[in-house]
Parts: structure tokens; sequence; C-alpha cells
């Protein structure tokens, strides 16, 4: 799971930091990621989880809410309710 972190450091560390993720092609969070892995003892970055890829996160399929497909709707029935669980 991601979990998003306010970090205050001064601009110009930042522009170092962007500059620095972009040469090494990586996104800044990606290479913030690795610069502090750098610092954990190996028996401890053993145990983490791999990062997910970049991007937006895709929906396992348990969380994925199931949608009424245009099919399913009636409009020339006009007493046809669409309830909760019809779909």
């Amino acid at each position: 799971m991601r979990q998003v972190t306010s970090i205050s450091q001064p601009e110009d560390w930042w522009d170092a930091f962007k500059h620095e993720a972009q040469v090494k092609g990586m996104s800044l969070s990606e290479w913030m990621g690795q610069c502090c892995i750098i610092q954990l003892p190996s028996h401890v970055v053993d145990g983490l989880s791999t990062r997910e890829p970049v991007g937006k996160r895709q929906p396992k399929k348990e969380e994925e809410t199931p949608l009424m497909p245009k099919e399913m709707l009636d409009y020339s029935d006009p007493d046809y309710i669409v309830k909760p669980g019809d779909y």
C-alpha cells in the first residue's frame, strides 16, 4: 500500500533531488526511496516489500465495483426500477 508523506526541505534541495532523479531516469519518489533504502541495514532491506510500478495503481479484482452494463437498462419499461443488487 502506498503512503503519502510530506517532507520539508529547502527549495534548492528539491531542485537538486529532482535533477538527479531525472538524470537517473527515475521518478522523484523512486529516487528518494532508493536513497533511503541505501541507508538501511541489509537485514531490514531483505524484509521490505517490492515497490509498486510507477503510475496509477490498478484496483485489485475484489476492489473493482461492478457497473451495470447499458444493455441491462430497459428504459422502455416504465415499471423497471434498478435496485441495488440487480447488477
